[in-house]
Order: structure tokens, then C-alpha cells, then sequence
């Protein structure tokens, strides 16, 4: 390392400490706490571990593992705002079927909002959750799976384009996102198309029928945007007889996701 690079670490290391700290300002840590204490006497399988970015605190997960008889795919599943790694819409379905079909999951808590932050804050979340992110890729990479693909619902799809898209992620072998949500009272906003343009992943945006407006209106954007990277395999899904919650079409999103996986990720033609 030359002699500009060693003086400035310093600088860069603090000030990334300082970003943290000022971040942190927004979201509820004891929260977060009380949330995996309950988790823990409620979930049926699964473990709760603990995580810890390279700055910041540590924040909880559940972690699935499929046994003996593992693939070589692991999912790293991104709840929506204000949820929980065993939310019951999308979230722990999904979670629960990839294991019973002997899939490997990693389901992360998002930063939730302090009660008296406005929704707009979760802009400010951003950062964080690719925090939180890295770290979830980092102790998959310890566990030596092959494959390593985020998984979001809802702002959970849209901080998992946010975070591939910002920087480099290698580890990184594709993306499904369900239903992306990015609210424009966001603080800062997110720039969907923008970001999507950026993608070198394989990615499968799938969406209900009966989905939120924004979702919708934005598909053939997202579609178009996604697309103008020739170098990406870009597949979108609707989900008919349903809505953003997709109550009773449970297994079909979870069959066509599956499907998805099998075909893109884990014949290894997408190994990096």
C-alpha cells in the first residue's frame, strides 16, 4: 500500500464510522432486539443468529439450512418495511418452503423505523441494509455455498437493486424480486430504472396482477430499463387472481421461483 493510501485509510474508516453512527440515528436497534427474542420461542425451525457488518451493529436473521442433502444455491430473503425475517405475507411462506424442499435461506432483519421517524426516513435505511447485506453474503461465503442469490419483497426488492447496483457484489449470482417497491416519499428516493441498468445478474421480477398502482405502472419501465444491459438474462412474471399479498397464491409464486432458480442459477452456468 503506498504512502497516500495508508493516510488516508484512516480517514476513509472514520468517516465511514461517522455514516454509520449518523444513519443509526433512524432505526430502532431495541426493537430489533425485542422482534428476535420473540422469534425465537415462535419459530418452528429455523435459528436465530447475529451478524455483524463490518461497521455498525449487529442485527438478527434466521437461518435455514437444508441438511445433508443442501443445494449449492443459498437465498438471502429481504422483507418490506417495518417487517420481520418470518413475516407472514411472502416472506416466511417462502422461507419455509425452500427448506422443506431442501434449499438453504437466510432471512435478514431490514432496519425498521424509530416510532417517531416519518416513512420518508427509510431513504435513510438504504445504506445500512447493504450493510447488513455484505454481511449475510460474507457468512453465506463461510459456509462455502456456490451460489448466493437476494431475494426481496416489496422495499425489500428495491433495497436489493439499490445495493447491487451500488457496489460491486461478485458473490452475488442472481436476484428475484417480488412486487418492487420504492414509494416516492422517499427520502432519498430511488431511482429504479437507473439502478436496474447497472445489473449484471440474472434477474426475475415477478409481480401480482392486482398489485399496488406503482408496482404495476412501473413494469414495463423496469422491463425496458433491465434490458438495456444486454449482457443480463431478464425474465418478469405476472401472478394472476391476486394482489400485492398474494393471499391464496402462495404456492404459485413459490413454484415459479423455484422454477426460475433451477433454470438460471443453480445449473451453473451463471458460476462467477
Amino acid at each position: 500500500m503506498g504512502t497516500i493510501h495508508r493516510l488516508l485509510l484512516p480517514v476513509i474508516i472514520g468517516l465511514a464510522l461517522c455514516t454509520a453512527v449518523a444513519d443509526a440515528a433512524v432505526w430502532d436497534r431495541d426493537k430489533e432486539k425485542v422482534i428476535a427474542e420473540r422469534l425465537a420461542n415462535e419459530i418452528d425451525n429455523g435459528q436465530i443468529i447475529w451478524l455483524k457488518p463490518l461497521f455498525g451493529d449487529a442485527f438478527p436473521a434466521i437461518a435455514d439450512s437444508a441438511g445433508p442433502y443442501a443445494r449449492t444455491t443459498a437465498i438471502i430473503l429481504l422483507h418490506g418495511m417495518g417487517g420481520h425475517p418470518d413475516w407472514p405475507v411472502v416472506i416466511s411462506p417462502l422461507r419455509q418452503y425452500l427448506q422443506a424442499h431442501n434449499w438453504s435461506a437466510l432471512s435478514i432483519q431490514m432496519p425498521i423505523l424509530k416510532a417517531d421517524r416519518s416513512p420518508s426516513d427509510y431513504g435513510k435505511t438504504l445504506r445500512e441494509a447493504e450493510r447488513r447485506i455484505d454481511s449475510a453474503i460474507d457468512y453465506l461465503n463461510r459456509k462455502h455455498y456456490r451460489h448466493v442469490v437476494l431475494l426481496g419483497y416489496g422495499f425489500g426488492a428495491a433495497t436489493a437493486i439499490y445495493a447491487l447496483a451500488n457496489d460491486n457484489k461478485p458473490a452475488v449470482n442472481g436476484l428475484v424480486a417480488i412486487s418492487v417497491l420504492a414509494r416516492k416519499f422517499l427520502e432519498p428516493g430511488i431511482n429504479l430504472t437507473g439502478l436496474l441498468e447497472k445489473l449484471d445478474v440474472p434477474i426475475l421480477d415477478i409481480y401480482a396482477l392486482n398489485d399496488k398502482s406503482v408496482v404495476v405502472d412501473t413494469a414495463d419501465d423496469r422491463r425496458l430499463a433491465a434490458r438495456r444491459n444486454g449482457g443480463v438474462h431478464y425474465t418478469q412474471e405476472i401472478i394472476a387472481g391476486t394482489d400485492h399479498y398474494y393471499t391464496g397464491q402462495e404456492p404459485l409464486l413459490l413454484q415459479q421461483i423455484v422454477d426460475w432458480l433451477e433454470r438460471e442459477i443453480n445449473t451453473g452456468k451463471n458460476d462467477k
